[in-house]
């Protein structure tokens, strides 16, 4: 294989895997402070909601999901927390655990700490009256957006794949309109779709 072929294919997945990598990484850093300021404020139900929810923004080298994951595991395992609260971060470590993004760590039931979370939540159903847990209703989703979304998102791909396989000549060489060109139109594609994904 070409160097140049090895050069564009690396570049095409640095630019597609890239921006996903920085979102996962904004969303669970907004998430912790979040949670951060609702536990400072001894909103404590609030603040399992925001942990759990930095935890499912996990991937490789997240520290602010990973940090979630401590301050949520905490919460969860102590004694201190309220039976009602402490069933209730149980389950939603459980949720984001097994919703994690970190592909390199994937969560199964086999896991210990998902066993352990398990064996923690027969215990506490187990032992008297269960706490009562109010289930959250799904949200509401916008099939508009969400359409919108997928098809923004594939046109993201092309644009990337165009910038990598036209913005370069066969010897290495920039081509620069097409380059910019494509790279113009993957920036432009990758907004809508986090726009989408936003309003779906």
């Amino acid at each position: 294989m070409k160097r140049q072929t090895v050069f564009k294919i690396c570049l095409a997945v640095l630019l597609l895997m890239l921006p996903v990598y920085l979102r996962t990484l904004y969303e669970a850093h907004n998430y912790l402070r979040s949670a951060e300021k609702a536990l400072s404020s001894h909103k404590t139900a609030e603040a399992i909601k925001d942990f759990a929810s930095a935890v499912r923004w996990n991937s490789p080298g997240n520290y602010y999901a990973k940090e979630a994951l401590t301050e949520l595991k905490e919460i969860a395992f102590s004694d201190q927390t309220p039976r009602q609260l402490r069933l209730k971060a149980l389950l939603r470590l459980k949720r984001g655990l097994k919703a994690s993004r970190n592909f390199l760590q994937p969560a199964s039931d086999n896991d210990p700490i998902i066993m352990k979370i398990n064996t923690e939540i027969a215990g506490m159903m187990n032992n008297g009256k269960p706490a009562s847990i109010r289930e959250i209703p799904a949200p509401s989703v916008n099939f508009k957006f969400q359409f919108l979304a997928q098809v923004c998102f594939w046109l993201w791909i092309v644009s990337v794949a165009y910038s990598a396989f036209c913005g370069f000549m066969a010897d290495g060489s920039i081509r620069r309109a097409e380059l910019l060109r494509g790279v113009g139109f993957s920036l432009m594609f990758f907004l809508l779709w986090l726009m989408s994904l936003s309003f779906a």
